[in-house]
Formats: structure tokens, C-alpha cells, sequence
């Protein structure tokens, strides 16, 4: 049985202002559409949903590879113990946390 990891938030780290709130709508609009697309499974509807969320994964994806590369401090790319997490732009602006994970 493995152990629960414990995460601690350790940094902090500002990624630019409209990076911040194109990521912030992104992530608010691939929920809206997650939850649809849970309500409406066996639908019609369900393709045109699901093909909707295609493009918005891989904008979701390329940005969170971007900010990784561009804006994570150096110290903490090196090691797996180490996470980023954004809350969105009307909880915490541009600011990102860095996480360390432990067991």
C-alpha cells in the first residue's frame, strides 16, 4: 500500500497578465464543457461537444508547456518532487504556486 503524498506549497511565481487570463478562461470553459459533455453521453449532441473540446485540450496543453519552460523558476524544473498549480485569474491573479510533493 502506498503511502498519500503530501503537498506543500513552497513558491511562488507570476506568469505574464494575459497569459494568466487567456489560461484562466481556458480552464473555466474546458469545465463548462467537461460537465456537458458528462450530462449529454449518448446524445446527438455528444460528438459535436466532445470535437469542441479538441482544440481547447491542446490550448490548454501548449500553455501549460509554455509557462513549464518559460516561467517556472530554473530550480524547480530539475526534479519530479516539484509541481506548478494556477487557480485561475479571480482567485489569484498571475501568480502560480510551486508544490513539493513528499510522502
Amino acid at each position: 500500500m502506498e503511502k498519500n503524498k503530501v503537498q506543500t506549497i513552497i513558491d511562488y511565481f507570476d506568469i505574464p497578465v494575459e497569459l494568466a487570463k487567456r489560461l484562466s478562461e481556458v480552464m473555466c470553459v474546458r469545465n463548462i464543457r467537461m460537465q456537458l459533455l458528462q450530462t449529454i453521453i449518448g446524445t446527438p449532441q455528444y460528438e459535436t461537444v466532445e470535437k469542441s473540446l479538441i482544440p481547447l485540450e491542446q490550448e490548454f496543453e501548449a500553455i501549460k508547456l509554455r509557462i513549464t519552460k518559460e516561467f517556472v523558476p530554473d530550480k524547480y524544473k530539475s526534479s519530479p518532487e516539484y509541481i506548478w498549480n494556477y487557480s485561475g485569474w479571480y482567485v489569484t491573479e498571475n501568480r502560480a504556486e510551486i508544490i513539493q510533493e513528499t510522502m
